[in-house]
């Protein structure tokens, strides 16, 4: 049996100030003015909505071909360093940092689609960042958005941390 609920278009508040004349620190824009998210009724609550910026920011981090296929390799963006892994000719970007200890885990070793942490093996997926040793824990590698624009490989660019007790 299908089931076939019924969606609702919702915008992107963002965009819609952005439209209006907000600030835009914007480097590179590559969709345009106007993202739609469908969300189902059942999905109203405001954490539950995934909201797609259409104003992300990205960065150059090497050209393809630096980063041989099954392998990856860390960047510094923005004060964070993120792990860009090559696989199967597609490119995956996560948090560099193993949230465990602090390894690197572009140093790690790629076993399919997840990397092993090189310290004490913790398996993360490049894919979404899950720990796949227990992927129903909250336990999870931040990932970014990876594009290729002719020959260089873009990172989405990480927000800066903000810090827990603001002065």
């Amino acid at each position: 049996m299908i089931n076939r609920r019924k969606q609702t278009i919702v915008e992107h508040p963002i965009a819609d100030a952005r439209r209006n004349g907000a600030a835009q620190p914007v480097r590179d824009r590559s969709s345009s003015a106007r993202m739609h998210v469908a969300v189902s009724p059942a999905d109203t609550r405001q954490e539950s909505m995934k909201m797609v910026d259409e104003a992300i920011e990205f960065q150059t981090v090497c050209k393809q071909g630096d980063i041989p296929e099954g392998e990856g390799r860390a960047f510094p963006l923005n004060g964070t360093l993120v792990a860009v892994f090559l696989r199967d000719g597609n490119y995956f970007a996560i948090n560099d940092s193993c949230p465990h200890m602090g390894a690197s885990l572009a140093s790690g070793y790629l076993e399919g689609h997840d990397v092993l942490c090189p310290w004490h093996a913790w398996k993360f997926c490049i894919k979404d960042g899950l720990w796949m040793d227990n992927p129903r824990s909250k336990i999870k590698s931040e990932t970014y958005a990876v594009r290729v624009v002719g020959d260089e490989v873009q990172v989405q660019i990480p927000q800066p941390k903000q810090p827990a007790n603001p002065p």
